[in-house]
């Protein structure tokens, strides 16, 4: 299956065509978010659009706390998630509403959703990106985390 997948991907994004991007979604090559999302559609080899992005913090009883929220732009990307001084030392949770994309498209999918759950453990400033390929029945999901920030 991950063959497969990786075939279409890379078959997807020979056929895709370039399409123009909005000023408004180069917003995100200037932001000072320490927590960056990007997601892709494995299946039209292209940047994810209006997929609705949540982030929750946990509490110390080890409940979640909705902390953030957005929407991906025509690059897949939410700008301006997180403030610095609000993403402080925790465990947070990453919830991308994937079923609602791929029905737009006229897909079901199998994930009701995705999730990435990750301890930001800094004591300096980092910057965390999240990136994830998605797939109706398929995810993978890489973080980069930036050395520290002066």
């Amino acid at each position: 299956m991950a063959p497969l997948s990786i075939l279409l991907f890379l078959a997807a994004l020979v056929l895709s065509e370039t399409a123009p991007v909005a000023d408004t979604d180069l917003k995100t090559q200037d932001s000072t978010s320490p927590l960056s999302v990007k997601i892709l559609d494995a299946v039209f080899g292209k940047a994810t659009n209006n997929m609705d992005v949540e982030v929750y913090r946990q509490a110390e009883n080890g409940s979640w706390i909705l902390f953030a929220t957005g929407k991906t732009t025509s690059l897949g990307e939410v700008p301006d998630l997180v403030k610095a001084e609000d993403f402080v030392e925790g465990v947070y949770k990453v919830k991308l509403n994937s079923w609602a994309y791929w029905r737009k498209v006229g897909i079901t999918p199998f994930y009701e959703n995705v999730q990435v759950v990750f301890r930001a453990n800094h004591v300096v400033r980092r910057n965390y990106i999240i990136a994830a390929l998605l797939s109706p029945y398929s995810q993978t999901i890489s973080a980069v985390v930036s050395d520290p920030i002066s």
